[in-house]
């Protein structure tokens, strides 16, 4: 079966959150308030941004987001912009529209490059070192003239969650990480999945000897794995289950990881692409989320870039024919839409019975929206292939 069509719709949504700048093409996330180079986002997107993307362009942005790291902690930022970013997000709020970076005239070192660090939260976004490692690794034999200088950056990016080990595991401040409308303080499986499988990756190219990767996926078992489920629990204690780190779990075979386990609890119908399966309390979500009404902006809205990720996950456990049924169920959503040329949506929700991207008083679904075009591309690379996608183009990419 073809998808060229469905990925000549992602790739052209992915052309259009591709800016000119002084400093590149960089990617930004989303068309309205995203309108910034967000590193989660980005980095996240690699693997779908390559089958429609130069290696060196990639690599490039890579680069830069590590030459305007806080170089006294060696923390990759959280956004770049030519303007505060959360000044964006507040004019976009307002109906302004503000100038990107496509827009910006003249030399780089006459134009400001802010560089965020910190979101409303005043916290960092803890997991920016991590996405950054995977990336690089992600495109490590596209530059194997740049080895070592890459894997040099990634060990000292490590380096940065050592004093945050405390009682055998990784603290993070509330408000860090992708779901970060939710507290989510203390420890997680997402970030500690991610810690796992950036070393286990480095240590495949002989770095991070002193990392006890056995010792690490033991303890991470100990802490976060729940009985009952037979799944892993977002947090110590809790019975609450994530759906990006289970399904990434049985793809990277994390020790113990349930493929049928994540497949009968998440894979329900009007169920795909929701990040947890049960709702936060009232108290974990910031105050700033529920005044634009998005309470349940994490933990009830339909994400396109996890029904990419469940997509792949049904390729890669050989059941192509219900990962094909369920691309074409998106892919119907998405040309039932109200701007269909814009690709996957950020978020959906049941709208007049049926699924459309949300919109608020305050608050529209990004469109186009850079993390799902390329997770979705990413997923289509999977299901005409039946593997991860190699750099190289799809047929019905667009390239800048």
């Amino acid at each position: 079966m073809s998808w060229s069509r469905e990925i000549e719709i992602c790739a052209t949504a992915v052309a259009q959150l591709r800016l000119r700048s002084p400093w590149g093409d960089l990617f930004v996330a989303g068309a309205n308030q995203f309108r910034t180079l967000w590193v989660r986002d980005f980095c996240l997107s690699v693997a779908g941004l390559k089958t429609v993307t130069p290696t060196a362009d990639l690599q490039a942005v890579l680069d830069l987001l590590w030459q305007t790291r806080d170089e006294s902690r060696d923390l990759i930022v959280r956004g770049l912009d030519v303007l505060p970013p959360q000044q964006r997000v507040l004019a976009v709020t307002a109906g302004l529209r503000l100038r990107s970076f496509s827009e910006v005239k003249g030399k780089t070192e006459k134009v400001t490059l802010y560089r965020e660090f910190r979101g409303e939260h005043g916290t960092p976004a803890f997991d920016s070192n991590l996405l950054w490692v995977l990336a690089s690794l992600d495109l490590l034999a596209a530059v194997p003239e740049r080895k070592n200088e890459i894997l040099d950056r990634c060990e000292v990016l490590i380096e940065f969650y050592r004093p945050y080990w405390i009682d055998f595991l990784l603290q993070q401040p509330a408000f860090s990480d992708w779901q970060d409308s939710a507290r989510r303080s203390g420890s997680t499986f997402y970030l500690h999945l991610l810690f796992w499988r950036a070393v286990q990756l480095l240590q495949n190219e002989g770095r991070v000897a002193a990392y006890n990767l056995t010792d690490l996926s033991d303890r991470i078992y100990r802490h976060f794995w729940h009985a009952k489920k037979n799944l892993f629990r977002t947090q110590p204690g809790q019975d609450q289950c994530s759906l990006e780190a289970n399904l990434w779990a049985v793809n990277w075979k994390f020790p113990n990881a349930k493929a049928q386990a994540v497949q009968s609890h998440f894979f329900q119908p009007q169920k795909f692409g929701i990040p947890v399966d049960e709702f936060y309390p009232a108290t974990a979500i910031s105050w700033t989320t529920k005044a634009v009404g998005l309470r349940h902006y994490h933990d009830d809205f339909v994400w396109s870039w996890l029904w990419a990720e469940q997509v792949r996950f049904l390729v890669l456990q050989n059941q192509t024919e219900l990962a094909a049924k369920s691309t074409t169920e998106f892919f119907r959503i998405v040309a039932e839409s109200p701007h269909p040329e814009r690709g996957p949506a950020e978020v959906y929700r049941v709208t007049s019975g049926k699924l459309a991207p949300v919109r608020t008083l305050l608050y529209r679904s990004e469109a186009p929206f850079l993390w799902g075009a390329s997770k979705w591309l990413e997923a289509l690379a999977v299901l005409q292939t039946g593997r991860t996608p190699e750099q190289g183009p799809l047929k019905g990419q667009i390239r800048q």
